[in-house]
């Protein structure tokens, strides 16, 4: 089974510009997500894919691989099909190009959820929120499961519901921003435009549940935190340092 992993980065982002090549502990954020995907031992391959020269040159300074992109895209996902259109894969992994904190286990996770059953067109990974405050935090993305953990919905919203009592009665979830795709289904993702839900939460993985297909969501207690914004970077420089305490 031939495993591609992708780093799908552009520099207009619209929470963070240049966040790719921002340096966070001596490293730009780019640098910090390649060399971490590196360290999974399923990839056969892993490419970074982008449109901006910057980040091209940096990506090739640190000894990536590049494929550069002249396709607008309306998201990383689109991107990645790009990148492997030609290539021979059975599965091919989406790495974020923010999950500076990203580990190894999570794409063994989210591979491990793609291939756990039939008619899974995509797998991912989650963990608990810890805290109210991440819970409300709409830069941060919630999850909602079945009892397959299969993905009912993706919201920047507090879901589920706290309703009256503010009590909430079911895991309160943070999606990390790791996909495992067959080859059929990315192919059928870059195919279909973006849909309603997508473009209204801003979240590319919803494409796949209003276009019919399943994602398997594996739950890890890995600490993780995405950068999102400039207010992040501290919180990401804290968890660096605990990580090499």
């Amino acid at each position: 089974m031939r495993i591609v992993g992708v780093i799908p980065v552009r520099y207009q982002s619209r929470r963070f510009p240049g966040k790719a090549l921002f340096r966070i502990a001596g490293k730009t954020v780019i640098e910090h997500v390649y060399e971490r995907a590196s360290e999974c031992s399923e990839f056969d391959r892993l490419i970074v894919a982008t449109d901006d020269k910057r980040i091209e040159k940096q990506a090739l300074s640190i000894g990536a691989e590049c494929f550069f992109s002249k396709t607008p895209h309306t998201c990383g996902t689109e991107r990645v099909a790009e990148a492997v259109k030609r290539k021979k894969t059975d599965i091919i992994v989406n790495i974020q190009g923010d999950e500076v904190l990203l580990k190894p286990q999570m794409v063994t996770a989210a591979i491990n959820a793609l291939v756990s059953g039939e008619g899974i067109a995509c797998g991912t990974v989650c963990r608990p929120i810890e805290s109210v405050e991440d819970f409300a935090n709409g830069d941060l993305v919630k999850v909602v499961l079945d009892k397959e953990n299969r993905a009912l919905y993706f919201s920047r919203s507090p879901i589920p519901n706290t309703g009256r009592a503010g009590q909430v009665f079911a895991p309160m979830l943070c999606h990390i921003g790791v996909y495992a795709f067959s080859g059929t289904a990315l192919r059928k993702f870059a195919s279909t435009k973006p849909t309603p839900l997508e473009r209204s939460e801003r979240l590319e993985q919803l494409r796949i549940l209003e276009s019919g297909m399943k994602i398997k969501v594996n739950l890890t207690k890995l600490k993780n935190f995405s950068l999102n914004s400039p207010r992040d970077v501290p919180i990401v420089e804290r968890m660096l340092q605990e990580e090499r305490a």
